[in-house]
């Protein structure tokens, strides 16, 4: 090629290489790995935490300190793989690059929600399992002597006290007409009002509603209510290990 041929010709447009690649400064390559490694470790921490205790009430503190952490998450997991695809040679890769980088705004809000929800939601099945775990020798106690015979009220307390109790505990409910009864616990909830658990003979089944639902048509809340007010019944309470049977209703 001439040095003629090798120069541009009058009035044409520069070629254009590839742009430089911009460098980011060490020092805020080091704070951004620790921001997200410490926004990490806090979703991890607090998950971990929480689902340890899933019948503590107040649950709201954790999640205030979830979403921002999620949030943080998220977005510098994007922002680390839109860096990675900048880096490659243009062409298709660049509209995937684009799609990331609106990605780690739109989402981190979005991701901090579904965290938030994901971890509710298995707080609440845990506190379920731990519920249940621990009153079944309460109710297989009661279901064996209710289907051996017709108990008198006093050798349902009897029974009760054998079977022993569980922290959460609340009470039994026993309908001597339909040789039933319902059994109730505490368990918590994202605010300090907490949840019911309860397991009903009739169903042979447990069920669960907020406490703020309790005077609402929440089907487990009046399922509750015609279990344990509306039917002539009596009462057993438990404080300090010991079960009391209060007055027929």
């Amino acid at each position: 090629m001439t040095g003629e041929q090798g120069r541009a010709a009058p009035g044409a447009a520069p070629a254009v290489g590839p742009l430089p690649r911009r460098v980011r400064p060490l020092w805020l390559r080091v704070v951004d790995a620790i921001v997200f490694g410490a926004a990490v470790l806090l979703v991890v921490v607090v998950a971990s935490s929480t689902l340890q205790q899933p019948l503590h009430s107040g649950r709201v503190l954790a999640y205030i300190l979830l979403a921002p952490a999620a949030m943080i998450t998220w977005h510098r997991s994007l922002a680390f793989l839109r860096r990675r695809i900048a880096s490659t040679p243009p062409g298709r890769i660049a509209t995937a690059g684009r799609l990331v980088g609106v990605s780690k705004w739109l989402g981190a809000p979005i991701g901090a929600v579904l965290a938030c929800v994901g971890l509710e939601a298995a707080v609440l099945q845990r506190a379920l399992r731990l519920v249940e775990r621990e009153l079944e020798p309460v109710v297989s106690a009661l279901e064996a002597k209710l289907h051996a015979n017709q108990p008198a009220p006093g050798e349902i307390g009897e029974v009760l006290a054998a079977a022993g109790k569980g922290e959460q505990v609340r009470g039994v409910v026993y309908v001597p007409k339909d040789r039933a009864f319902v059994l109730a616990a505490r368990s918590g909830s994202i605010d300090m009002d907490g949840e019911t658990i309860y397991y009903d003979s009739r169903d042979r089944d447990w069920h669960r509603f907020h406490n703020d639902l309790a005077e609402t048509n929440d089907p487990d809340a009046i399922r509750f209510k015609a279990g344990t007010r509306d039917v002539p019944s009596i009462r057993y309470s438990c404080a300090d290990g010991t079960w009391r049977r209060q007055e027929p209703q």
